[in-house]
């Protein structure tokens, strides 16, 4: 068994704070994960216009047009540079998820190692042949059909080969009867040449142990301080404690996993004699 990369989502959890996005990335790094991961969004190319004037109670304690909202959550470029520098200074990853194509040339000021189609965004092509163009892709493939995961793996391996692709479920957060973790060994005997993987949104932190015994590949985890913080996501995500038993259990695992062959261990001889008697 392949230990999985373990990615910490970091996504918007930092409630438009550096200082936030700085205490979740020790968070990540103290607990062993390879990667954080953020989203970056041009907010009004990503953002439908039938949504920009619904009032949203944002993580501050105000009531504001979505659109602003939404624009007061992104990090400016000197702000991800702080990420990056941050980043290096604590020995830790990082990376994106792009809803744009803007975004995908946002990202490509730094020289990362995969870019994240999500979940919303698999439908949209153009969007999909960019990233894949661009970095290695990580698709994730909550929301959508069979058809559409064909559609948007077909565009990816015209330019990149191998991608990741992330079983998930979209609804924050997911409910244990739809979680399905069947389809990652379906996917991985459907599409063998992929690198297949989960994307949590469970508030537990087990599914993500389940599918790396099941032979995820990745696993994503969101990440936040406490899961009682104002914001979208907060309630689907791991409070430290819990991003420290996944990876805790998903390293335990690979020694528990072992290798297909049947001997008899040193610490079993004493048994062995005093049962059997030699």
């Amino acid at each position: 068994m392949n230990k999985p990369i373990v990615v910490a989502e970091i996504g918007i959890n930092h409630n438009s704070s550096i200082d936030i996005a700085k205490k979740l990335i020790d968070v990540a790094s103290n607990a062993g994960v390879c990667y954080v991961k953020f989203q970056k969004r041009s907010v009004r190319d990503s953002t439908p216009q039938d949504q920009w004037d619904v009032p949203k109670n944002t993580p501050w304690g105000t009531v504001e047009p979505y659109i602003s909202y939404r624009e007061k959550m992104e990090f400016s470029l000197e702000q991800y540079e702080q990420i990056d520098s941050y980043c290096k200074q604590v020995g830790i990853k990082w990376f994106a998820s792009a809803w744009d194509i803007p975004s995908v040339e946002f990202l490509s000021h730094w020289d990362l190692d995969f870019v994240k189609i999500p979940s919303a965004k698999l439908t949209d092509d153009s969007l999909v042949v960019a990233c894949a163009k661009t970095f290695p892709t990580i698709l994730s493939t909550g929301m959508s059909t069979r058809d559409e995961i064909q559609r948007a793996k077909f565009l990816i391996q015209r330019e990149s080969p191998n991608p990741y692709l992330l079983h998930c479920h979209s609804a924050y957060p997911s409910p244990d009867s739809e979680l399905n973790l069947a389809l990652i060994l379906e996917y991985k005997k459907r599409w063998p040449e992929l690198y297949i993987g989960f994307s949590s949104h469970s508030v537990s932190p087990f599914p993500a142990i389940y599918a790396a015994a099941w032979g995820a590949e990745m696993i994503e985890v969101h990440v936040t301080l406490d899961r009682a913080m104002s914001g979208s996501d907060h309630a689907a995500s791991l409070e430290p404690h819990g991003l420290q038993l996944v990876v805790r259990e998903i390293n335990r695992l690979q020694e528990i996993w072992g290798q297909p062959e049947k001997k008899v261990w040193d610490s079993e001889l004493k048994a062995r004699k005093r049962l059997r008697g030699k």
